[in-house]
């Protein structure tokens, strides 16, 4: 496929393919969406969502024809979460060189903080040691989060993939504005509030910070009931039972409980996730994360 996709072409090929109509893709105007379909208006973004969601159409069946319809930044942050169980995956390199690659000729202040944040995690997947960044780079991403009013979807996977090179102080106060920026949005960005969350639990229970109960539980009890499921759900469980069980016996067999149920869904870079994270909090000895 040529480099220059045409979007309204796909749209129409898809839509014509599977019978439907105009009038049921865009029943308020189908004229619109036809001209639109032969490049001869453009539509939103809020018209384009529905108009996909009457079809079926999944933004995944743009991606898979072209990178243009997903940011960069977006491509990155899933590819990497998918492997965040799994150091040795060559996708994460890969997805770190795709991201360059495709931003090398933009320049801007976001673009250098995403920068500096990829190159302290390939440094620390290389060593496997914590190295936060330095203090001027995290008054930046600390400024960036807290001065935004209206977070999008990059602000949630900045501060996932920066979390682990902050201090305490400042990934508290970073996390605690993701809480109320998902209150406040009404869950519009749920998906990557959730790996937020996960993300900067694991990392606050690993340093032991003592409100890390007080902060989260009742969103992560939420999570797992409302959304989470499957892998997720068995994570999630893991934080919560950090600061519920204080019997170190139950616990550790909690702990083999739930190592247990990942080995059996054949999830075994989790299960090895899992008891890689519980002996960092018995040891104190902070692990590094993705």
């Amino acid at each position: 496929m040529s480099d220059a996709f045409d979007m309204p072409a796909f749209l129409k090929q898809f839509r014509s393919e599977r019978g439907i109509t105009l009038k049921a893709a865009y029943p308020e105007a189908p004229s619109t969406l036809s001209r639109m379909e032969n490049n001869k208006n453009t539509i939103s973004a809020d018209r384009l969502h529905e108009i996909m969601t009457r079809e079926g159409l999944r933004y995944w069946d743009l991606q898979v024809h072209s990178d243009q319809f997903i940011s960069p930044f977006k491509q990155l942050f899933d590819e990497l979460v998918l492997e965040r169980f799994n150091f040795e995956s060559p996708r994460i390199g890969e997805a770190i060189n795709r991201y360059r690659i495709r931003v090398a000729d933009r320049s801007s202040k976001i673009l250098s903080i995403t920068a500096a944040v990829l190159n302290q995690i390939t440094l620390m997947i290389k060593t496997r040691n914590v190295i936060k960044l330095d203090e001027k780079m995290q008054s930046q991403i600390e400024a960036l989060l807290l001065s935004n009013d209206d977070w999008i979807f990059y602000d949630y996977g900045l501060l996932r993939l920066s979390a682990q090179l902050l201090d305490t102080e400042r990934l508290v106060l970073c996390l605690t504005k993701a809480i109320r920026q998902n209150s406040k949005q009404s869950g519009r960005y749920l998906n990557y509030f959730a790996m937020v969350l996960e993300q900067c639990c694991l990392i606050l229970v690993m340093r032991h910070y003592s409100g890390v109960h007080a902060l989260c539980e009742d969103h992560l009890s939420k999570l797992r009931v409302d959304y989470f499921d499957g892998l997720d759900a068995i994570v999630l469980n893991f934080i919560l039972m950090q600061e519920r069980i204080c019997d170190a016996e139950l616990r550790a067999n909690q702990v083999s409980d739930l190592v247990s149920a990942a080995k059996l869904l054949e999830l075994n870079d989790m299960a090895n996730f899992l008891e890689r994270i519980d002996k960092a909090i018995q040891t104190g000895k902070e692990i590094v994360l993705l």
